[in-house]
């Protein structure tokens, strides 16, 4: 058997430096995004390959095996050089924060799953199926791993098990003498353990709580429900976020371009200012209603 030598993708020996085993997963990425040109792709487009294609190469190995730091991170930056449109040199406007975008939707961002979680998450959950019964075929409810008689943990059962770092996390929880113990996973509405809700959880406590105030007011759970066009709530997540490539933010990074609005050089081009205060976009917005109302009235 040759180190090389693999069953429905997964290596058959796994070797002491981790890196060296996984590391065609990475090659995998760099083959996926060869055959798309993010230049060609609006933001909406790159988001959706990352979340549907980058982000299912490795699922089945992130919920098998520990991966190394340096290959989560590896993925991750696959997916942020690709979504932001970053080019090979690792350079584009940074508009927005990849910790905004990686965000939950409910949040304010697009529902990017971090590599690092995403594997934690697919581990624990191997380690405790929704079933919440053991790998082991014997093993079927967490009372086979009490001895009854003395109150305590039975360490015969736990040590084959866990590694010593669980073993001494179980033993710390106090087993209780009365009532009737239930099986329930208080994140999930229905009490069972998922990738999802571990996801949630692990997520949360990672989160960095810095998000914009007035972000944090838009109502993103009607916002992502409603009916509109993908094209337009990207739009509209955009300029919430007050990430439009517009002259005002353009300036920050071109020294050449001048933030005024072109049409004239009262006000800076903001968002607020091209898409509300605007004298310019007002008559446009006139207009095109006009052009509305006459064809419904041909009609």
């Amino acid at each position: 058997m040759a180190l090389q030598d693999k069953y429905l993708g997964v290596p058959l020996l796994i070797q002491k430096n981790k890196v060296d085993t996984f590391g065609h997963l990475s090659e995998k990425f760099g083959n996926r995004m060869d055959l798309w040109n993010g230049k060609h792709l609006n933001q909406l487009g790159r988001t959706v390959l990352a979340q549907t294609v980058l982000g299912s190469v490795a699922s089945h190995h992130l919920s098998f095996f520990s991966m190394p730091k340096v290959l989560t991170d590896k993925f991750e930056r696959f997916q942020r050089n690709f979504v932001l449109n970053k080019n090979q040199n690792g350079r584009s406007l940074k508009l927005i924060k990849w910790k905004t975008v990686a965000q939950p939707k409910v949040l304010g961002g697009l529902n990017l799953k971090k590599t690092e979680v995403m594997n934690i998450s697919g581990l624990l959950n191997w380690k405790t199926p929704p079933s919440s019964q053991f790998v082991s075929s014997s093993l079927q409810t967490i009372d086979q791993l009490i001895d009854h008689d003395n109150k305590s943990w039975r360490l015969d059962i736990l040590t084959p098990l866990f590694n010593n770092a669980t073993v001494n996390d179980i033993l710390n929880i106090r087993i209780s003498t009365v009532g009737e113990d239930q099986l329930r996973w208080t994140p999930a509405d229905n009490g069972l353990l998922s990738v999802k809700t571990t996801y949630r959880v692990l997520d949360t406590v990672n989160r960095n709580a810095s998000v914009d105030h007035m972000v944090n007011l838009f109502p993103w759970n009607k916002f992502w429900k409603s009916v509109l066009p993908p094209e337009i709530m990207h739009f509209i997540w955009k300029c919430v976020h007050g990430c439009l490539p517009v002259s005002e933010r353009l300036a920050r990074y071109v020294a050449d371009i001048n933030p005024k609005f072109p049409f004239y050089d009262r006000e800076n081009e903001t968002v607020q200012h091209l898409l509300i205060d605007c004298d310019v976009f007002e008559a446009i917005r006139l207009t095109v209603n006009i052009l509305i109302l006459q064809d419904y009235a041909v009609v």
